[in-house]
């Protein structure tokens, strides 16, 4: 498996500086809110992460950038979890695509779901608005790959 991993990460381009990864321990320190997160799961978006985010690109942001988009990852999985015997409704319910919550109604019990003017400048982000940290992960992501510029 792991020679499989390591052809796509070839394959890919996804290469981390001096073969760094952010750690478990330093994920959970940034975001002690997930440690209740089984740790298979915890271990596959951290993973993620770290092969997604180029230390080379994102240089002293990277652990940073890690991290959110890590904690991006975890709380879309989340968002989808249901606990373990769930009936087959209740799993397709989980997996249905919704935007964020802009009303709610008690007595007629009724939601309203839409997109925010807030992540309206995100378009083109995919999945990466449906979160506080994919959305800062973003916001990073375009700066970092701005470039420098010099006025003279």
């Amino acid at each position: 498996m792991d020679d499989f991993r390591n052809v796509v990460r070839e394959a890919a381009n996804l290469k981390s500086k001096n073969g760094q990864e952010v750690s478990l321990q330093d994920f959970l320190t940034v975001y002690p809110g997930f440690e209740n997160v089984p740790p298979e799961v915890l271990s596959l978006m951290l993973q993620q992460a770290n092969d997604t985010v180029l230390e080379s690109r994102w240089h002293a942001r990277w652990k940073l950038g890690v991290c959110l988009y890590a904690a991006h990852l975890l709380t879309l999985w989340l968002k989808t979890s249901v606990p373990e015997g769930a009936d087959d409704a209740a799993v397709a319910a989980a997996g249905q695509s919704r935007g964020s919550v802009t009303s709610k109604s008690v007595g007629g019990v009724s939601v309203s779901y839409g997109t925010s003017e807030a992540t309206s400048d995100l378009t083109g982000y995919g999945s990466l608005k449906d979160t506080v940290y994919g959305q800062q992960f973003a916001s990073m992501a375009r700066l970092v790959g701005r470039g420098m510029m010099v006025v003279q």
